[in-house]
C-alpha cells in the first residue's frame, strides 16, 4: 500500500467508481451462475424424482429457482451506496475501506449461497460412488 502521509493512513486510490462498478458486476454474475445452477440441479432432480427416486429435491435449490432473481437487488444496493461514499469529496479512507470490504463479504456471502443452492445439489447427484443415485 502507498502512504499518503504519516496521519492519513493508507492510500484507497484503487478503490474508484471504476473498481466498484468490477465488483458489483462478479456479484451479479455469481447470483446468475446460481440461479442457473440451481435450474439445473431442479431439473436434474424431476428427472430423477419422476422415476419414483427417494431423492427429494433440496428447499435451497427450489428457492434459488423460484425467487433467485431478487437477489439481483443486493448488488444494485450494493453500488448505490458504494457509489455514494466514493461520491463524496473528503479524504477519509475508512468509509472507503468500509464499502470494499463489504462488497468482498457480500461476494463471500453470494459464494456460500451458490454452493448451497447449485454445487452441493449437483454434486450429491453426480457422486454416483459416494452415496449418490446409488
Amino acid at each position: 500500500m502507498r502512504w499518503r502521509g504519516t496521519s492519513e493512513g493508507p492510500s484507497m486510490d484503487y478503490f474508484t467508481r471504476r473498481n466498484a462498478v468490477i465488483l458489483a458486476l462478479v456479484q451479479v454474475g455469481l447470483i446468475v451462475v446460481g440461479v442457473l445452477g440451481a435450474g439445473a440441479a431442479y431439473k436434474w432432480h424431476a428427472t430423477f424424482t419422476s422415476f419414483n427416486s427417494p431423492i427429494r429435491t433440496p428447499d435451497a435449490v427450489t428457492l434459488a429457482c423460484d425467487y433467485g432473481f431478487l437477489a439481483l437487488t443486493i448488488p444494485l444496493g450494493w453500488i448505490v451506496v458504494a457509489l455514494t461514499v466514493l461520491g463524496h469529496e473528503d479524504d477519509e479512507v475508512g468509509p472507503r475501506w468500509l464499502t470494499f470490504l463489504s462488497g468482498l463479504v457480500v461476494i463471500l456471502v453470494l459464494l456460500v449461497g451458490v454452493y448451497q443452492a447449485a454445487v452441493s445439489p449437483l454434486l450429491r447427484l453426480t457422486c454416483w460412488g459416494c452415496g449418490g443415485l446409488s
